[in-house]
């Protein structure tokens, strides 16, 4: 429900005994011309660099890739944190930031990004959530770069990425 406030939607609830429940969410989806110009020609490109991208959501975690590669990242995903530590294990040495969502399964990310701090203290991480604040996380003891309030847009993301190269 946050993410769908938070994109100025709403949602509507309607149940029938015996029927089922019926959730319909509504979100505002229009790009215009003038939009799609504002995010390509003024949001900054990566080059080459290597993101880690945890995210257990299969359509959030294709399309941040999607658009990371767009504009010029490299990105190595996993659907939890689990699989962002081995991932990161086996390329550490090309890996400069990690993307991580904080609610997944099997391993939370904020559990997978203090045990990714614990290898490399240095590490830049981005943490996204639809729920946890900066200021969360660090009443949590977890201390981050940068965290972004999903739903992110390319641009906020493409900044914060731009922001943590310099």
């Amino acid at each position: 429900m946050t993410i769908v406030k938070n994109h100025h939607g709403f949602m509507t609830v309607a149940s029938q005994v015996g029927n089922g429940t019926e959730f319909k969410v509504y979100l505002p989806a229009i790009l215009t011309s003038e939009h799609k110009s504002a995010v390509s020609s003024a949001s900054p490109h990566g080059s080459g660099e290597w993101i880690l991208l945890a995210d257990d959501e299969d359509a959030i975690r294709e399309a941040t890739k999607t658009m990371l590669e767009a504009y010029g990242y490299q990105v190595l995903t996993a659907s939890n944190g689990i699989e962002a530590i081995a991932l990161y294990t086996q390329h550490q040495d090309d890996i400069q930031i990690a993307l991580m969502n904080i609610m997944m399964p099997v391993m939370d990310g904020a559990t997978a990004i203090r045990t990714l701090q614990a290898i490399n203290p240095q590490l830049k991480i981005v943490a996204t959530s639809g729920l946890t604040t900066h200021e969360t996380l660090a009443e949590m003891g977890i201390q981050v770069d940068h965290c972004l309030l999903k739903p992110f847009t390319a641009p906020e993301l493409l900044f914060a990425l731009q922001q943590l190269k310099a």
